[in-house]
């Protein structure tokens, strides 16, 4: 989540991935261009808009439904609708957090046009005046010493430097290879990873019984469902013990 501001001031703007035309009232990632229906269209000014914080299901509703009373259903399909709507091979990850009994945030960057083709020259700019400053102080610093080296360091004392750095080369270059083989016949790490699930959503409050052969945990699919399994790791069957928000009662 980022700094607020209202996408009516801005033509085009970076959403993730996305670049928002809130004119056209499209996405394009460079690759796909997709046009948002009005209700998508509404809901993604919003999160724009309010990308700082945490929107309620209740202000949802008055600000987007504008109606004091929306079915839980109609929310999820659209919240799950937007998810895909902004999900692509450049933007695979989570686009729209859900906060348990709080609402929803937008879960990804939000950048002006402006923001975005400003940063990188400032950003240069600066690297070249480093890079320039560090070199007049190398100069710097190389040209006041030269004077004092004829005098301070006699050509005895170069001469044994001289020497001793040709021996530790020579000392280096003698060493044996036999390292370099030892390291090529490490033994590899042979790791096995097992799927215990394959239900596609978000899988927490994973716990597991003493003996450690049942393993149980709630799944929250796309559209908010919850669901609680236990899985016999000994037979890998998994099995369906409950649904909806009751279960969170059962395991408080």
């Amino acid at each position: 989540m980022g700094s607020a501001f209202s996408p009516l001031r801005d033509t085009v703007i970076y959403v993730g991935e996305w670049q928002f035309n809130t004119q056209q009232q499209t996405i394009s990632d460079g690759t796909h261009t997709r046009e948002l229906e009005p209700l998508l269209y509404k809901l993604l000014c919003f999160f724009i808009t309010h990308n700082d914080r945490i929107i309620t299901r209740q202000e949802l509703v008055e600000n987007i439904w504008q109606q004091s009373f929306v079915d839980d259903n109609a929310i999820n399909r659209a919240i799950s609708e937007l998810r895909k709507v902004l999900k692509s091979e450049k933007q695979p990850g989570q686009t729209i957090k859900t906060h348990y009994r709080k609402g929803y945030s937008l879960f990804i960057e939000v950048k002006s046009l402006d923001h975005a083709v400003s940063t990188e020259p400032l950003k240069t700019e600066n690297v070249i005046t480093a890079d320039k400053d560090a070199e007049t102080q190398v100069n710097t610093a190389n040209i006041s010493p030269k004077k004092d080296h004829t005098s301070r360091w006699p050509w005895p004392f170069a001469a044994l430097v001289l020497s001793l750095l040709l021996a530790a080369i020579w000392l280096f270059l003698q060493q044996p290879k036999a390292t370099t083989e030892d390291k090529s016949e490490a033994p590899l790490l042979d790791l096995q990873v097992e799927t215990i699930s394959w239900h596609k959503g978000t899988h927490y409050r994973l716990m597991l019984n003493q003996d450690k052969t049942k393993l149980a945990y709630i799944l929250q699919n796309d559209i908010d469902d919850k669901y609680l399994y236990v899985v016999d790791l000994t037979t890998k069957k998994e099995y369906k013990i409950a649904s909806g928000d009751s279960l969170f009662t059962r395991l408080v």
